[in-house]
């Protein structure tokens, strides 16, 4: 079976990561690309700093739970690339496998996509590797991940420009996203089109 990937974006506070930890909280083989420590602290995870030991772990294709800790743009390519082979691996094993790109905006832009990060959007999901994009400004990060979204949900977005770009995706009024409450999203699955709305229940510590 083939992996999915998530777009999920919403203004700081507004439930994107809580939601996103909530729906893998019993995962046992998740990847995260950490830029502000929050999974290793909060989530079970095993904080990992450097490159070699992300090299080790994906080459063998170890089970686990693993944050990488990095806040800077040539590492979050090397991580791509990295979960591209980990999931690519376990695949070869029978296993599927969980990343997650955490403050996407931050580390992309809307032209070309970095090469791991595109390697890993377009070529991971064959690889039973299910992908979370997490993102506070939809309009200003990479478009490659929104070109291929199995699911895009929406939290509160501040900017109309970020508003008008998402609503414009999901068929929906840029105002009911400005509108969101914290915790509540829009959500389209892009593979039947169907649009719901629904409400994250606050039973972990919060997070952005």
């Amino acid at each position: 079976m083939d992996g999915k990937l998530t777009v999920v974006c919403g203004r700081t506070r507004s439930g994107k990561t809580l939601s996103t930890r909530q729906a893998l909280t019993t995962e046992a083989r998740l990847l995260v690309f950490d830029p502000k420590g929050k999974w290793a602290e909060l989530d079970r995870c095993r904080a990992i700093h450097s490159r070699r030991e992300l090299y080790d772990i994906a080459q063998a294709g170890l089970k686990g739970r693993f944050a990488f800790v990095s806040a800077n743009v040539a590492d979050f390519n090397f991580w791509a690339r990295a979960a591209y082979w980990w999931g690519y691996i376990s695949k070869l094993h029978g296993q599927r496998s969980v990343v997650v790109a955490e403050e996407l905006s931050a580390f992309t832009h809307p032209g070309k996509a970095p090469p791991g990060w595109h390697l890993l959007v377009t070529q991971g999901l064959e690889f039973a590797i299910d992908i979370w994009s997490l993102m506070q400004r939809p309009a200003e990060s990479d478009k490659t991940c929104l070109g291929n979204a199995t699911r895009l949900r929406a939290f509160a977005l501040t900017r109309f420009q970020d508003c008008r770009y998402i609503a414009n995706e999901l068929d929906c009024d840029p105002a009911e996203i400005s509108r969101l409450p914290p915790l509540h999203y829009v959500e389209r699955d892009m593979l039947t089109g169907k649009l719901s709305r629904g409400q994250v229940r606050a039973n972990l510590r919060k997070a952005g």
